[in-house]
C-alpha cells in the first residue's frame, strides 16, 4: 500500500509526492508557522488548513496550527481542488514560505474532528525536546 500506516484506515486521503526516494529518507521535523524561520533550507512537515489556492495552481495559502498564514509554493500546478486539512512536506525558503515536495489531503470527516490546538502544543513540545522526539513525516 502507498498509504502510511496511520492513514491506511482513511482510504479517501489523497497523497501526492514526487518520485524522489531521498525525500522519504530524510528526517522531517513537524513545525508550525512560528518555527519555520528556524528551519531555513531544511525539509519540514507542516500541517494546516487550506485558506486559498491561486488560480494558476502554483501556490496556496495554509493556516498553520498557530494561526500563521504560510505560502506553499508548488513545483507543478495543482490539478485538484484543495480544501480542509493538508499536510505539506517541503523545504523552508522564507520566514513563512515552503516549497512543496509533496502533500497529504485528509478527508473532510477527519478535518472536521481534528484538534488543531492540541496538535500545535505537541509540535511545540517536540521542538523543545528534539532529543526525545526523532520524527519523520508521515510520507
Amino acid at each position: 500500500s502507498r498509504y502510511p500506516n496511520d492513514l491506511a484506515r482513511y482510504p479517501n486521503a489523497r497523497i501526492t509526492f514526487e518520485h524522489n526516494q531521498g525525500i522519504r529518507e530524510r528526517r522531517k521535523m513537524r513545525v508550525n508557522g512560528n518555527l519555520l524561520s528556524s528551519y531555513q533550507r531544511q525539509t519540514v512537515c507542516l500541517l494546516g488548513g487550506v485558506l486559498q489556492s491561486e488560480v494558476s495552481g502554483m501556490s496556496l495559502k495554509l493556516e498553520s496550527p498557530d494561526k500563521q498564514v504560510v505560502q506553499v509554493i508548488m513545483k507543478k500546478p495543482i490539478e485538484e481542488p484543495l480544501e480542509g486539512l493538508l499536510e505539506v512536506v517541503g523545504e523552508v525558503t522564507a520566514k513563512l514560505a515552503v516549497v512543496c515536495h509533496g502533500y497529504v489531503l485528509f478527508p473532510p470527516g477527519m478535518s472536521q474532528n481534528f484538534d488543531m490546538e492540541t496538535y500545535n502544543r505537541l509540535v511545540e513540545l517536540m521542538n523543545e525536546r528534539k532529543e526525545h522526539y526523532p520524527t519523520m513525516a508521515s510520507c
